[in-house]
């Protein structure tokens, strides 16, 4: 199985180029860290009925991402903010299954199309009420889904 993830967000048409939109946390995260931008990236990651039922699960995730070294993290952002993988996807022959939040608001639904139509013979399944980390927010919907396509 061949997994692609990429954290852009597409504008307009299909065919548009990615626009990445952590840009927005560049400033907080230059003057204040992880910490400062912890709040941001976890919002992000899940909806916010998951976010409000699990507390417990957004304290850690929030802990997590504010315990990154900074420059990683800073560094890890600068390089996806200059790639694009849009050209590599038909190259993949491996069976792929691309799996997308319905509410992710970094790679959306629009954007896991465009990866699925690119790679040949991909399955695409978009998850309801979930958003970045949908495996996580939807386990119960991702695990058949993926043990299906192994």
């Amino acid at each position: 199985m061949t997994a692609v993830e990429v954290h852009h967000r597409v504008d307009g048409a299909p065919d548009a180029p990615p626009v990445l939109m952590i840009n927005s946390l560049g400033a907080d995260l230059s003057t204040g860290g992880t910490g400062a931008v912890a709040d941001a990236v976890v919002a992000r990651w899940l909806t916010p009925a998951y976010a409000a039922a699990h507390p417990e699960r957004v304290a850690a995730l929030r802990a997590m991402v504010a315990a990154t070294p900074t420059e990683g993290y800073a560094a890890a952002c600068s390089a996806i903010e200059v790639m694009d993988q849009r050209p590599d996807l038909p190259r993949i022959a491996a069976p792929t299954l691309v799996l997308a939040g319905a509410d992710d608001p970094a790679t959306p639904p629009p954007h896991a199309e465009l990866i699925a139509r690119a790679i040949p013979g991909a399955r695409l399944a978009i998850l309801d009420h979930a958003a970045h980390l949908a495996t996580y927010e939807r386990a119960d919907a991702a695990t058949p889904l993926i043990l299906k396509a192994l």
